[in-house]
């Protein structure tokens, strides 16, 4: 698959972008573009974050899509390892620098502006928050998760906090590696 017109998100002042921060994508560490769309989102969100929380440290922005989409071909296999990230609509923001007492303002900031998900936490592994652009009338994950072995949490119904999904969403772990 070719996305035509993806652009690299900018160096930004509320955020972070990490290339493979824990070796974990070295085939494909280029991985920060997105639709305008898209990066204006990730700059909403940052944005906000920081004047609710003018000391905290600035969000961590990790994979986006590819220069041209396509599978971020993590294993080197051609299959999807993780879900979306492969059109321009989705980013991940990590929960490391969003301390617990921030997560559930944050969800409020990101359920404000964009569907939400939180992939279901394993220990050792990085945890974060799935942005998309996209809404979804039904509140039902979207394409892009169909056959994600993974249990993926919709973290907003509407422009609101899921009250049912809250606590797996915020996630009381922290980073372990």
């Amino acid at each position: 698959m070719q996305v035509s017109g993806l652009i690299e998100l900018p160096g930004g002042e509320n955020y972070y972008y990490a290339f493979n921060p824990w070796g974990s994508n070295a085939y494909h560490g280029d991985n920060h573009y997105g639709t305008q769309k898209l990066i204006d989102l990730v700059k909403i969100v940052a944005d906000t974050y920081a004047v609710a929380f003018p000391a905290a440290d600035r969000l961590y922005i990790f994979d986006m899509s590819l220069f041209q989409g396509g599978v971020i071909d993590v294993n080197r296999d051609w299959k999807k390892p993780f879900p979306g990230h492969d059109t321009g609509i989705d980013a991940d923001i990590s929960k490391k620098m969003v301390p617990l007492e921030n997560r559930k303002k944050l969800l409020e900031i990101m359920c404000a502006n964009a569907d939400t998900y939180s992939e279901q936490d394993v220990p050792g592994e990085a945890s974060y928050f799935h942005i998309r652009v996209l809404k979804t009338e039904t509140g039902a994950p979207t394409e892009g998760f169909a056959g994600d072995s993974r249990t993926i949490v919709k973290c907003c119904t509407g422009n609101e906090i899921n009250p049912g999904a809250l606590k797996a969403c915020i996630s009381t772990q922290t980073l372990t590696r």
